[in-house]
């Protein structure tokens, strides 16, 4: 059993709609809500973004044992994202 922990993530964005990001525990819609952040760009042409960072053994947010961590977006809007995590044994 391994259990996925972020330790931060970058989001930006060009889309001047709100947009709620989520990551979710799996890789449905229906997931477990595990982090969300309101992203919105507050002119076109601009930019928006949010950066969360923690040092390692800390952690943000981690996924249920043996499941994965997936990124959804409540508009369709382009969004570029990463993320930085370890692995560790449940």
């Amino acid at each position: 059993s391994r259990v996925i922990k972020v330790y931060a993530y970058s989001l930006t964005t060009t889309g001047v709609v709100s947009n709620n990001v989520r990551f979710t525990n799996g890789s449905s819609a229906g997931g477990g809500e595990l982090w969300r952040i309101a992203l919105q760009a507050p002119t076109a042409p601009g930019f928006a973004g949010a950066n969360l960072a923690v040092t390692p053994p800390g952690y943000i947010f981690a996924a249920a044992a043996n499941t994965t961590i997936a990124l959804f977006l409540g508009e369709a809007s382009l969004v570029h994202y990463s993320i930085a995590y370890f692995k560790e044994s449940a």
